[in-house]
């Protein structure tokens, strides 16, 4: 077993490559995250023998700024607000009650669940949360997902489509890939006009007519 070893003013810490692309935030402030090898602080838990250091983004790492990171990059949760509203309709109003789910990303609204009822909205979200992180490919974890997302490849209902941008709801801005415009799937009937989306659209992060090309 390693040993626990500090760093300290007489560490050279010349040789550190980039640090991670992990999205840290401590108290809204970015951090980085650095592997210094052989400079283990913590053993056991989730990362074993650790040897991972924190520090502002931006800073160069020494050893006044670096601090020792267990943490979690970025952190995950969900939230449900629940709330009352008044309903009218015709020569009758009542109190209602509503509700909203969302998986946080750094304490940051992420993904909405549509959800009445928070027994529903949890279980859903839960499910939701691990299929970001284990089906889709994108690099949620990393501070500038977004900027790798942009020119990745898809399959939009069967029709090669690429990613232009995220917007700030973070769904997919989708445009046509070497065709002239998407076509409605036959399921989607007659009526449905397309002409209107001939420059692109949006999708969620896991709208299931969307197939990702694996890197």
């Amino acid at each position: 077993m390693a040993d626990i070893k500090l760093i300290d003013e007489n560490t050279d810490l010349s040789h550190l490559r980039k640090p991670y692309g992990w999205d840290l935030e401590i108290n809204g402030e970015p951090y980085d995250i650095y592997r210094v090898e052989g400079f283990i602080h913590t053993i056991g838990g989730k990362m074993g023998e650790n040897c991972l250091w924190a520090c502002p983004a931006g800073e160069a790492p020494t050893h006044e700024n670096l601090i020792e990171f267990n943490g979690d990059a970025p952190t995950w949760g969900i939230t449900f607000d629940r709330n009352n509203y008044i309903k009218s309709k015709w020569d009758e109003t009542s109190v209602e009650a509503n509700g909203q789910c969302w998986i946080t990303r750094n304490g940051k609204r992420f993904y909405h669940i549509p959800a009445r009822y928070m027994d529903y909205g949890l279980a859903k979200a839960q499910h939701l949360l691990v299929s970001l992180m284990e089906e889709c490919p994108l690099n949620l974890n990393e501070r500038t997902w977004k900027e790798q997302a942009i020119g990745k490849k898809i399959w939009y209902e069967g029709q090669p489509a690429k990613i232009t941008r995220i917007t700030q709801d973070n769904e997919l801005w989708i445009e046509p890939d070497g065709i002239d415009k998407f076509k409605a799937p036959p399921h989607w009937g007659d009526d449905f006009d397309y002409d209107d989306y001939e420059d692109g659209l949006r999708v969620e992060l896991l709208s299931p007519n969307i197939k990702w090309f694996r890197d």
